[in-house]
């Protein structure tokens, strides 16, 4: 395999939440690893669901949402880049 390995360590912090990115392996063959960990609102808000708290359990609804709608786009833009730098390391630009 040609190149250093890869290892990087993203987080992104949002009030809802923490999306956590890791890129690792070799230029050509790495993998991408996306994962969501939810805010102690998130939690708090999953535990009074059985005292009637319909507002809190339509908040962590919605931040479900964002945050599924994040990692669609998110990996949107990695297919993108990725697409345009295949076979990169071999171009003899």
């Amino acid at each position: 395999m040609k190149g250093d390995a890869l290892g990087r360590k993203f987080s992104f912090e949002f009030l809802c939440g923490r999306v956590n990115v890791s890129i690792f392996g070799f230029p050509d063959n790495f993998t991408v690893d996306f994962s969501v960990v939810s805010s102690r609102f998130s939690l708090v808000a999953s535990s009074f669901n059985f005292l009637g708290a319909g507002a809190f359990v339509l908040h962590d609804s919605k931040v479900r949402e964002f945050l599924n709608l994040v990692e669609k786009e998110f990996w949107i833009f990695v297919e993108n880049v990725v697409a345009r730098l295949e076979n990169s390391a071999n171009c003899r630009c």
